[in-house]
């Protein structure tokens, strides 16, 4: 590419774009739930039943997003799936960085986590359907780089960082604005692909899963040759998720 645009502009830069955003929202809150948990119990003053319980809201949600993540992905698709993850994840963040209470900690806790684990799911389906075959393991393996380094940021972050200035406003920041810049930041970056051709196609709607194509490939698929090809394939995921 001549410019640094033209080369943004790319499809599987844009399609590894959202496998990282979605890596660092994944990444970024399992370091929060982990290392922030004691600066939340020693601003609220909580006791150790009360200090488990709000780890357990981490795992309460994740676990319930990881669940049902993927089916919601089906049935709606994923960049469907993807674009509400990313709006729920602003008040989220926002609750988070202002709550005045440990119930309204537990509730930004419980949400987010099931918000980060529904978008690892969706994500994960959405990146590897658009990718070229042959670069199909980029996306997941994009994910999973993004989301451990996330991970070892906010641990190098939260062991230098003063006890006392995480115990009074310091896990505010760590849990609400990365997740609103990062909410923001997909919001932006799915504008710019479709829906994936390949969900399209398995619910019968092939006009719409071509329209997808070309609009990914561009010119790549605009001769008559390649359209009846490219429409050939999606009748043969027609049905077949």
């Amino acid at each position: 590419p001549a410019s640094l645009g033209e080369w943004l502009a790319q499809p599987l830069v844009q399609i590894l774009t959202v496998s990282v955003l979605s890596g660092l929202v994944c990444g970024i809150e399992a370091a929060n739930a982990m290392f922030t948990s004691d600066a939340v119990a020693q601003h609220f003053k909580l006791d150790s039943y009360e200090h488990s319980g709000l780890y357990s809201a981490s795992i309460i949600g994740g676990t319930v997003g990881g669940l049902f993540g993927g089916m919601l992905a089906d049935w709606y698709g994923r960049k469907f799936v993807l674009v509400i993850q990313a709006m729920a994840l602003l008040p989220t963040a926002m609750t988070a960085a202002s709550a005045t209470s440990l119930n309204a900690v537990v509730f930004a806790r419980l949400l987010a986590a099931a918000v980060a684990m529904t978008s690892a799911s969706a994500s994960v389906a959405y990146t590897f359907e658009l990718a070229p075959t042959h670069r199909r393991g980029a996306p997941p393996a994009t994910w999973a780089c993004t989301a451990a380094l996330a991970w070892v940021v906010v641990r190098i972050t939260a062991l230098y960082s003063s006890p006392r200035a995480m115990a009074h406003h310091g896990w505010r920041v760590v849990g609400g604005a990365p997740h609103l810049a990062l909410a923001l930041a997909q919001l932006v970056s799915l504008c710019r692909l479709p829906e994936s051709p390949r969900w399209l196609a398995s619910r019968g709607k092939l006009d719409q899963a071509e329209a997808a194509v070309r609009r990914l490939h561009g010119t790549r698929v605009r001769s008559s040759a390649a359209a009846q090809v490219l429409r050939s394939e999606l009748e043969c995921l027609q049905g077949n998720p």
